[in-house]
């Protein structure tokens, strides 16, 4: 738990020692690793390595590093999560699992602040690929033959939000 100057003198009857409060910020980047399929008009190499596997790879250490960037993040404070990706599994999957996880974020409407930046509403509901859907691409692969290399196993967190 996140402990306050306040909280701590109390705790402990005297001073706060500030060495070993937590630093928190009014304002964090999360820039994270991802597949850079985003990219491919500008960077047409990106293509050459990519495949399914990348996005659903990243998740799990995009959705650490965003927590990790929450937690840095003061009370009130505004937290940007930032991907050069297309894929729903690095950014609404990764999104969603942030705001399961700490109920007290919320996502909030920015585009009063960058008026001229293009944008479109986040995605409500997602595909993952999952091990049928990973057999069957794999086997189209073979047959043309082409390498073939998925990552196994399921996406914890990467399924779309209950509706409300």
């Amino acid at each position: 738990p996140r402990l306050t100057k306040q909280q701590q003198q109390q705790q402990t009857g005297g001073p706060p020692d500030t060495n070993s409060l937590p630093m928190l910020f009014d304002r964090v980047l999360c820039d994270v690793p991802c597949s850079s399929d985003g990219t491919l008009r500008k960077t047409p190499s990106v293509l050459e390595r990519w495949n399914c596997a990348l996005g659903i790879g990243l998740h799990s250490l995009q959705a650490r590093i965003v927590r990790r960037a929450a937690q840095l993040c003061a009370p009130g404070g505004r937290l940007v999560y930032s991907t050069c990706s297309c894929n729903p599994v690095e950014n609404e999957a990764v999104v969603a699992e942030l705001l399961r996880a700490d109920p007290t974020i919320r996502v909030v409407d920015a585009s009063t602040l960058v008026p001229g930046l293009p944008r479109r509403p986040g995605l409500q509901s997602w595909c993952v690929f999952d091990d049928a859907d990973r057999a069957t691409w794999a086997a189209d692969r073979r047959r043309r033959g082409e390498p073939v290399s998925v990552a196994r196993g399921g996406v914890p967190g990467a399924a779309a939000p209950a509706a409300d």
